[in-house]
């Protein structure tokens, strides 16, 4: 029987998981490999133990970014060693050894190509299945080399701009990345795809092929009690987005901007925050609120929306699994944050109208479906 392994990051990634092993990947015996989630840390080893569809769950709880600059500087050091010579497989091989115990797999599913982790697995895509799983809207970006001309000033830009010239992973997800091109991507608009440098694109989240009983069983054994957040009408659900990413300060105004609009429209709302906002909404007192788990992804519960309004802070990749003409949704721009997120040069996230156009278009928005706050 063929061996696998899986590379988890986040929920999101949890779903997408159990889409392809319920689709295409049930006759293979798979191990987890669980990623730390930036300061959550690794928290999803839990469900995969719960969901029973695993030889063994290994936690990962190393966070490079993390590290002393001088430490980090040693391993980049390390691995530009072995690239000179071109033996990144030989590095990644001892990574992986060394994390997982073992690299005795025919097959490898990752979320994406921009881990320092996740990357690696790539390098072994001309003699293994390397299946690519969807991060969301990064996929649907040019890549290209010319990126860095307008971010010499980025560390972060320049990180990911060496790190894909050796082979080993993407960061910013804006640069090519050669492995890509023996790897199979799952994409769920592959039609809109700009960057298409992979042996094989499949189409994401296919149902016609899927054994639904089995998803279904599996869905239920770690979202138990997602069918109770629709199961009373609810005027609005709203989508957030960490607006702290973007700001060192002032991010404050901008949530009260949200705040207001939804107190002053809704009188009960269903709540999902981003995993990484960790804000406290505070609508007026006459606002019901009901929040849902900010780690369950919106995958798993956009087909149980029914009857009420869509509201997004921001560009979010649940768009890729929404019928906009159906839902009708609404997103906000603040166009004021552009301003304010040029001045933090101290991480690579800003907030650029360029993107939300872009993503307007990827979705087919037109300007009725934004509001400017």
């Amino acid at each position: 029987m063929k061996r696998g392994l899986a590379v988890f990051y986040d929920p999101h990634n949890v779903y997408q998981f159990l889409w392809y092993y319920c689709t295409d990947g049930g006759d293979i015996e798979w191990d987890a490999l669980c990623l730390p989630n930036s300061s959550q840390g690794e928290y999803i080893s839990e469900w995969l133990e719960k969901l029973g569809i695993f030889r063994r769950v290994v936690r990962h709880t190393e966070l490079y970014e993390s590290w002393p600059l001088q430490k980090q500087f040693a391993m980049f050091t390390k691995m530009a060693g072995y690239a000179l010579v071109g033996q990144q497989k030989r590095y990644a091989e001892k990574m992986i050894r060394q994390i997982v115990g073992t690299n005795d797999y025919d097959t490898y599913v990752v979320l994406a190509d921009i881990g320092l982790i996740s990357g690696l697995f790539l390098l072994f895509g001309k003699e293994r299945e390397v299946i690519i799983l969807e991060d969301g809207t990064v996929d649907y970006l040019t890549r290209s080399y010319r990126t860095i001309l307008s971010k010499l000033s980025n560390a972060y830009a320049w990180k990911g701009f060496i790190m894909s010239l050796m082979k080993y992973n993407n960061f910013s997800g804006r640069y090519p990345l050669k492995t890509t091109r023996d790897c199979v991507k799952y994409s769920s608009h592959p039609d809109k795809m700009k960057y298409r440098a992979y042996r094989e694109l499949r189409k994401l989240y296919d149902f016609e092929r899927t054994d639904q009983r089995k998803f279904d069983t599996l869905m239920g054994v770690i979202f138990p009690e997602l069918d109770r957040f629709f199961d009373q009408k609810h005027d609005a659900i709203l989508f957030t987005m960490s607006v702290s990413v973007f700001v060192k300060e002032g991010a404050e105004k901008y949530y009260s901007r949200v705040e207001k609009y939804v107190s002053s429209r809704f009188h009960s709302i269903i709540l999902k925050k981003h995993p990484i906002d960790d804000h406290v909404y505070r609508f007026e007192p006459g606002v019901e609120v009901l929040e849902i788990d900010q780690h369950i992804p919106a995958e798993a519960f956009l087909g149980r929306i029914r009857n009420m309004q869509v509201l997004f802070m921001g560009p979010s990749s649940c768009n890729l699994y929404l019928d906009k003409e159906r839902y009708d949704p609404i997103m906000f721009r603040f166009v004021e944050l552009e301003e304010e997120s040029k001045k933090r040069i101290d991480l690579a996230a800003k907030y650029n109208l360029d993107a939300v156009n872009f993503c307007l278009d990827l979705f087919g928005y037109t300007e009725e479906n934004v509001v400017e706050l």
